[in-house]
C-alpha cells in the first residue's frame, strides 16, 4: 500500500543512518550522543514526507545525505541530525525550489 511510506519508518534505513551518524559524524561534527538515542530520535520519522517533498523532515532525505557523508562530512552531518540542519526540514512548498544557493550541490570537476 503506497500511503505506508508516509507512516513510521524501518529500522532498516534508521540503523543504516544512525550506523553512519555514530562513527563518520564525530567531534565538531557529532549529531547524536549515542547510537541508541539516534535510533530512537530517528524511529519516528516518517520514510516520506505526506507532501511527497523528498527534502523533508524525513527518512528519505536523511538516507540521502547519509551516502553524501563520504564526500562533505562537514555539510552534511547536520542534514541526518536531529533537526534537519536546514536541509532535511519542512518547508513551505512555495519556498521549496528557491531554498538552497545556486550550485550547492553541484561538484566541479577540476
Amino acid at each position: 500500500m503506497i500511503s505506508s511510506i508516509y507512516g513510521p519508518t524501518s529500522t532498516l534505513n534508521v540503523g543504516f543512518v544512525c550506523q553512519a551518524a555514530t562513527t563518520i559524524c564525530t567531534g565538531d561534527n557529532q549529531q547524536y550522543a549515542d547510537f541508541p538515542t539516534c535510533m530512537s530520535v530517528l524511529s519516528t520519522k516518517p520514510f516520506l514526507h505526506p507532501s511527497g517533498a523528498m527534502r523533508s523532515d524525513c527518512m528519505f532525505c536523511r538516507v540521502l545525505h547519509t551516502v553524501l557523508l563520504r564526500f562533505n562530512p562537514k555539510l552534511h552531518c547536520p542534514h541526518i541530525g536531529p533537526t534537519g540542519g536546514g536541509a532535511c526540514t519542512n518547508v513551505p512548498y512555495s519556498q521549496y525550489f528557491s531554498y538552497f544557493a545556486p550550485n550547492e550541490y553541484v561538484m566541479s570537476v577540476a
